[in-house]
């Protein structure tokens, strides 16, 4: 992922830039205890952090072929 200058970004970005559908991102959150922030209108805000865990997560279970408990686990490793 390049180096990206903003604070938060939509669902529709992080979509595009970790490539991964919206509603596997969503899954993704639940799965991994994932917080994101919400705005005014009650749209999900991604930071750079939340955007990097999703990086690493799309990583192990697209590159790597964890099983999601699998990447939970290495996720569990890595972030706790």
């Amino acid at each position: 992922m390049d180096e990206i200058k903003r604070e938060y970004f939509s669902i529709g970005e992080v979509s595009e830039l970790v490539k991964l559908s919206p509603s596997v991102i969503r899954h993704i959150e639940g799965i991994f205890s994932i917080r994101v922030g919400r705005n005014s209108h009650g749209n999900r805000r991604y930071d750079t952090k939340s955007l990097e865990r999703l990086e690493f997560i799309r990583h192990l279970l697209q590159d790597e072929g964890f099983t999601y408990r699998g990447a939970l686990k290495k996720y569990r490793e890595k972030y706790k």
